[in-house]
């Protein structure tokens, strides 16, 4: 007679299926993760302000994904700890790192979990160097009022990153006696009107965790006045250009007012002479000139005139009997000169008052 099969409740069997599947999986998808196979490794210098790199390792199945840590441990490659919020596959080692080693860790996941692959630590860490310049700044552009400069920091050795700053300075014609720019920080800079017949210079400072220093360019040729496009060149070499070409800042100016005859010995008609320029130098054709005689009715009153080429306007004024013919009488004038356009006082317009002597023939 056959012995009777022992029992086994239903509870155990389900058991030890559900152990049999779980063994099959954890054998086929790495249990606790991926095995390492090759740790991750580290390249660049071990100094403050230098870029490491890690270099992935290898793992016996492949992981799902990767994920990188960076710490720090003691001199000696223990004691490590992780760095807030290194978690690239780049770090820049800090001051921090300074006398101890550096490290990276790479979790690799996939459906059994996660495990961890250290790499070597790198050497100690040392002080990288404060920038030094190899090269000077530069300088280029038009060196014309208006057109903006541009600098080239120059070249530098020292660990990076380095960042840089800009100082604009105004010298004399033979690039000395510099005063700095108020306001000019920046890598470029636009030749003012204050810049005209000046040099220009920059120092650029390089700057890192380990310190800083500054060079300066060589200085610009001197810095050339804008030509208006109305310019021409009279035979006496001056320049005039035309009224339209002069807007604020800029102001006409009466810088001359000649007379004939001078003094006054009759009350003959005689000729007033203006010549208009503006606040940069040039002659000023076609400004509207008027001139009026004071107090009113001692002469004509006589219509506006616009300049020439050369800038001057020549009005003929009449003398009338209320003329004082006797010593010591002069004739003052107002004179005024302005845009076609403007105000009759305001724009770019000068005035300007002037006295003329008298002195009867004998």
């Amino acid at each position: 007679m056959k012995a009777p099969r022992p029992f086994r409740p239903a509870a155990v069997v389900l058991t030890a299926a559900v152990v049999a599947i779980a063994a099959f999986s954890a054998s086929a998808t790495g249990a606790g993760g991926p095995a390492p196979a090759n740790p991750p490794t580290i390249t660049g210098t071990a100094k403050s302000g230098e870029t490491l790199t890690v270099t992935p390792g290898t793992w016996a199945t492949p992981p799902t994904s990767v994920a990188y840590r960076w710490q720090r441990c003691s001199d000696a490659g223990s004691a490590c700890a992780d760095i807030s919020g290194a978690t690239g596959t780049t770090y820049v080692a800090t001051s921090a790192d300074i006398g101890n080693t550096d490290r990276v860790v790479a979790t690799a996941t996939d459906a059994g979990g996660t495990s961890d692959s250290p790499s070597a630590v790198t050497a100690v860490v040392v002080s990288g160097a404060a920038p030094v310049n190899n090269n000077p700044p530069s300088i280029s552009g038009v060196q014309t009022e208006g057109q903006t400069l541009v600098s080239l920091p120059g070249g530098w050795d020292g660990a990076a990153p380095i960042t840089y700053t800009y100082a604009w300075s105004r010298c004399d014609l033979n690039g000395g006696f510099c005063t700095v720019i108020a306001g000019s920080t920046g890598n470029t800079y636009t030749a003012a009107a204050a810049d005209i017949d000046k040099t220009i210079r920059v120092t650029v400072t390089a700057k890192n965790a380990q310190g800083s220093a500054s060079m300066t360019s060589v200085a610009t040729m001197p810095i050339a006045r804008l030509v208006p496009a109305t310019t021409v060149t009279l035979p006496s070499g001056a320049k005039s250009i035309d009224v339209g070409d002069v807007s604020l800042p800029q102001l006409l100016v009466i810088d001359k007012a000649s007379f004939s005859p001078n003094p006054l010995n009759s009350r003959a008609a005689f000729t007033a002479r203006v010549h208009v320029s503006d606040t940069r130098g040039y002659s000023v054709r076609n400004a509207i000139v008027y001139v009026e005689p004071l107090p009113f009715g001692r002469t004509n009153q006589p219509g506006e005139v616009k300049t020439g080429s050369d800038g001057i306007a020549k009005l003929t004024i009449q003398p009338t009997g209320k003329f004082p013919l006797q010593n010591g009488a002069t004739l003052v004038m107002f004179i005024r000169a302005r845009k076609a356009g403007d105000k009759l006082i305001s724009g770019v317009s000068a005035r300007r008052l002037v006295n003329l002597r008298v002195v009867p023939s004998a």
